[in-house]
């Protein structure tokens, strides 16, 4: 059996990895899916890898990528959800971006209104 280190985007934990982790424990595969120190602004990208263990296989998604390369694995697998025929700039709802708050470190975020 493998094990599985599994990294969430933004705005999200390990337990978005819940369904998936389920599916994987049931057929006999080690599971982690660790919560990033979103919380914690200091952080930089050595404490983001350090909550990742290594594992045979590494998924993640969105912002997750960035710890990636710091994190060992034998193989490593990117999800992200295209939708045919949408190009870039229709990806996104409209007015995606133009909601989005930056504070004084170019840190941005979506408020919750």
């Amino acid at each position: 059996m493998a094990s599985f280190s599994l990294v969430h985007g933004a705005w999200g934990g390990g337990w978005i990895w819940n369904g998936v982790r389920t599916e994987l424990e049931a057929r006999g595969h080690t599971v982690h899916a660790p919560d990033l120190p979103c919380e914690d602004v200091s952080a930089g990208v050595a404490e983001y890898a350090a909550r990742v263990p290594p594992a045979d296989v590494l998924v993640w998604h969105s912002l997750g990528g960035m710890t990636i390369p710091y994190v060992e694995a034998r193989t490593y697998v990117f999800l992200c959800a295209l939708v045919a025929g949408t190009g870039w700039r229709d990806a996104f709802a409209g007015r995606f971006g133009a909601a989005r708050a930056t504070d004084e470190l170019g840190r941005s975020w979506y408020p919750d209104p």
